[in-house]
């Protein structure tokens, strides 16, 4: 995997940090990677089960994540494995993966990552179905908000969460959805200020032409509580409320897309500057070119934090500390994305039942409102950009499936 980040201030003054990452042999980058992506890559087999592992050698240029920071080499041994098992009309399902990393040089950052999904889909009388499932990883992390130059030292990141959806019509041309959702985060050390809890539901109707097209209109809400986010006892919570206008297309072959067009209104109560009103939206495209070859195309905007695709995450406030400032001292600022936009494509290879192969391409760009903090500079600027690039090769192999 090849990244490039760099956040750059609108002012002369600046801070670029720059990770490179390469990896070899992999399913994935071990420390970013979940257990969906790594059972996907393999080939479709009539058993309910696999088992499977990968090996990964990775450079990052900036292994702490801060601003001149030093580089590592570390390498990353996973485990990997997952079961899809159908019950009368039922269907349970799992997915797991545990990574240990090792680094060459900076060895407090050695850490073990892991991955872990599972879920059940549901159906009974009366045109009810649903699913319901529940998510829990652990990864390194970078440093989280400070009014000063974060330090170098290891963050771990541990997320957990729970969601469910419900649904009425089943086949018929008219269905109605609820879903609802928790999840929370937690960071280790300093990092704690972005320790935050999340809940959100939405209520939709759709709509079904035919066979091949099915349009949808619903309601979404969320709220984010960080009881820390602006520093010991200053919290900000993050209300989000959304009109999703969604269509999906599936051929039953070849060809599946899905698309959403939303007027987002999103609102804090303590960092009004991070607010956001206007249109977000996604789309995907997964198109099989052969039995083994598959692409898949996704675009989105989105407001929020690191606002990854197809996903709706918080605003979060963080310091990223800039050059020296003229009269030599460091100053800082705080910045809060408020709308990201991203694409990316991935071509996936199914060699053998297997073995797997993939490669990815993909960039973000999130639009930044900063506010000055510090000392020896109190103008830092109002507008910056957060930019991200990058690419991957990786390959899994299962040993038994």
């Amino acid at each position: 995997m090849i990244s490039n980040r760099s956040r750059v201030s609108s002012t002369a003054l600046r801070c670029v940090i720059v990770p490179i990452v390469v990896t070899l042999a992999g399913a994935a980058s071990a420390q970013t990677s979940t257990p969906a992506a790594a059972g996907a890559a393999i080939g479709s087999d009539p058993s309910p089960y696999y088992i499977g592992g990968s090996q990964a050698f990775t450079h990052d240029s900036n292994a702490f994540r801060i601003p001149f920071g030093p580089s590592d080499n570390y390498s990353s041994t996973s485990l990997l494995a997952g079961f899809d098992q159908p019950f009368s009309r039922q269907r349970v399902f799992g997915t797991a993966s545990v990574s240990l990393n090792r680094y060459q040089h900076q060895n407090e950052l050695n850490n073990t990552s892991y991955a872990l999904l599972t879920g059940l889909d549901w159906a009974t009388l009366y045109k009810l179905s649903g699913n319901v499932s529940t998510t829990l990883d652990q990864q390194l992390a970078a440093p989280s908000a400070s009014v000063d130059a974060p330090d170098a030292t290891r963050t771990l990141l541990k997320r957990k969460g729970v969601s469910g959806l419900a649904r009425w019509g089943g086949d018929s041309r008219l269905s109605v959805e609820s879903r609802l959702g928790y999840s929370s985060q937690d960071r280790s050390g300093q990092s704690q200020a972005s320790n935050s809890t999340n809940e959100s539901g939405s209520l939709g109707a759709f709509y079904q032409p035919g066979t091949l097209l099915k349009l949808g209109v619903a309601v979404r809400f969320d709220r984010t509580r960080a009881p820390n986010a602006l520093g010991p006892d200053q919290a900000n919570d993050t209300h989000g409320r959304n009109i999703d206008f969604l269509a999906d297309y599936n051929n039953g072959n070849t060809l599946t897309t899905s698309g959403r067009i939303s007027y987002t209104r999103q609102t804090n109560t303590n960092a009004s500057n991070a607010d956001f009103s206007g249109l977000t939206g996604s789309l995907n495209l997964g198109y099989r070119a052969t039995a083994k070859i598959s692409v898949n195309l996704a675009a989105s905007r989105n407001a929020g934090f690191n606002a990854a695709n197809g996903a709706y995450s918080p605003v979060i406030v963080t310091a990223t500390p800039v050059s020296a400032s003229p009269n030599g001292t460091t100053a800082t600022f705080y910045e809060n994305n408020q709308v990201t936009n991203a694409a990316s494509m991935g071509v996936s290879y199914a060699a053998t039942a297997k073995i797997g192969l993939t490669g990815n391409v993909h960039y973000s760009r999130a639009r930044v409102v900063t506010s000055s903090g510090g000392v020896g500079n109190s103008n830092v600027g109002t507008n910056a950009t957060d930019t991200s690039r990058g690419a991957g090769l990786g390959a899994n192999y299962a040993y038994s499936r």
